[in-house]
């Protein structure tokens, strides 16, 4: 069983699409979307714990009911992967979405 550190490790060294099965046979999509620097400057639009000017990883989660990659920051996702007890990751095969 991975640990949530590894699973962002793993999905930004192989950015495509991943598939990560959970217990209960539930799998979520994920993938590595992109890095970003927040403004330098305080914003109060800024999400608790980040600092003006920190680089954040930013994952993708698929809704299939939306039919699009939501964004995630690593911190936010790092928390759901330690709550949802993964179990393996894929490399997804469906080029869809």
């Amino acid at each position: 069983m991975l640990t949530p550190g590894e699973i962002l490790v793993q999905l930004r060294e192989n950015p495509r699409p991943h598939l990560l099965l959970l217990r209960g046979n539930v799998a979520m999509r994920l993938c590595y979307l992109y890095q970003a620097s927040l403004p330098e400057q305080f914003d109060p639009e800024l999400p608790l714990g980040y600092e003006p000017g920190e680089v954040v990883h930013i994952y993708g989660l698929y809704s299939p009911s939306a039919k699009e990659w939501l964004e995630l920051p690593a911190r936010t996702l790092g928390r759901v992967l330690h709550n949802v007890r993964p179990l393996r990751l894929l490399e997804d095969c469906d080029e869809e979405g």
